[in-house]
């Protein structure tokens, strides 16, 4: 399912900084994978490869992804995969 995202990022939601609005993006999404526009700079988000993330309620009842410390994933039982 193609769908036009308003993304913001739930770090700097959550740390009450400023928050970055990306419009216009076409993301591909499934009950199981979420694929970012190839023009989404991820590198400046500071995403990398093997990040875990989880899936929260916000304080205002919609669902936000977060991305989950490495060493809370480690505590978890992920590892470094």
């Amino acid at each position: 399912m193609l769908i036009v995202l308003l993304v913001l990022t739930a770090k700097t939601m959550l740390a009450g900084t400023k928050i970055m609005k990306y419009i216009d993006y076409v993301w591909d999404l499934t009950p199981t994978l979420i694929i970012p526009d190839k023009e989404l700079d991820t590198d400046k988000l500071e995403w990398k490869t093997g990040d875990f993330w989880q899936v929260i309620e916000s304080p205002h009842g919609n669902k936000m992804l977060v991305k989950v410390d490495p060493i809370v994933k480690f505590v978890l039982g992920h590892g470094n995969e």
